[in-house]
């Protein structure tokens, strides 16, 4: 993370604000130092340099280029403020895609910060990150900008060809399920929930916000699991 600029917001920051950043990437999240909120922020190479494992193994055997291509995976920058002694707040997201390292090893982004607020309009700051592929690939393990460029589209597709089917699919079950009987149609029914990507869509499945608990060994039996789910307060 090198810098955060263009926090019109800030103009006249008061004392007690303070402004840091969380970057999160498949299971890993770092955070930068929390600092006096200002139009521009900048980190110095302590401060805002973060390591991810893609390779839990260590192995660079076990780093296949074109398979980390296909790891449609992005990296999750939030900023926040926050107040002393208050919990912090978030101010804006963006998803970036990094795999433009696998053909150039070392890329520099410029991103707009959009904000959550959905009452604003236009970005909130914009945001400067350097990233590093390391080990570095060498010029025969390197892919062309060609072939990375052409997998991002086609899963951008893919994902639009998605939403279009479960959008058509959700129009026809909500249709028939207000035909059951008369009091289905006054039913509070979640199919959509707002989320913060302003990006792709602000309004995403509900299904698609709910992922699986891993329990490992902890549940031995369906029974075990059915008593905790329902300790789950809702």
């Amino acid at each position: 993370m090198v810098s955060i600029k263009a926090l019109v917001d800030y103009l006249s920051p008061k004392e007690e604000d303070f402004i840091y950043c969380s970057i999160a990437f498949l299971k890993q999240r770092f955070q930068t130092p929390a600092v006096s909120a200002a139009t521009e922020l900048y980190f110095n190479e302590e401060e805002g340099s973060f390591l991810f494992d893609i390779d839990e193994h260590g192995s660079r055997s076990l780093i296949d280029p074109s398979l980390l291509m296909k790891l449609n995976q992005s990296i999750h920058i939030t900023i926040l403020k926050q107040k002393r002694s208050e919990k912090a707040v978030v101010l804006g997201t963006k998803n970036l895609d990094w795999r433009a390292v696998l053909h150039s090893n070392s890329i520099e982004i410029n991103a707009e910060i959009l904000p959550v607020d959905l009452s604003k309009s236009g970005p909130m700051g914009l945001v400067t990150l350097h990233l590093d592929l390391l080990p570095a690939l060498t010029k025969v393990e390197a892919l062309s900008e060609e072939a990375v460029s052409k997998q991002i589209s086609l899963e951008r597709k893919f994902e639009q060809e998605s939403i279009q089917q479960f959008l058509e699919y959700a129009n026809n079950w909500w249709a028939e399920y207000k035909q059951i009987r008369p009091s289905h149609k006054t039913r509070l029914v979640k199919i959509f929930a707002e989320s913060d990507d302003r990006e792709a869509s602000v309004y995403k499945p509900v299904c698609s916000m709910v992922q699986p608990m891993q329990a490992d060994r902890l549940l031995e039996t369906p029974l075990h699991a059915a008593r905790f789910v329902s300790l789950i307060p809702f």
